[in-house]
């Protein structure tokens, strides 16, 4: 695939009658967001479907475990 992300997750989306679309954000920041856009963003507002948005697990993993276990749990990710 070329071209913009979101408008190749949405074209995509649109042929296959996906029900479904799931896509992760990292948080880029205004600054990133002001100059480049949010694919999210665009995404969340334009899709045929319902959207589902996940972020990164690392901190909900590290408020979960033991302390002894946290590093444990970061090197596998």
């Amino acid at each position: 695939m070329e071209g913009q992300a979101y408008r190749e997750i949405l074209n995509y989306a649109e042929k296959s009658a996906i029900d479904l679309i799931c896509i992760g954000a990292h948080g880029a920041g205004f600054a990133s967001r002001a100059l480049f856009g949010s694919n999210v963003d665009r995404v969340l507002r334009q899709a045929p479907s319902p959207v589902l948005v996940t972020r990164p697990l690392k901190p909900a993993i590290a408020l979960a475990l033991p302390k002894e276990l946290q590093a444990l749990a970061a090197a596998m990710l």
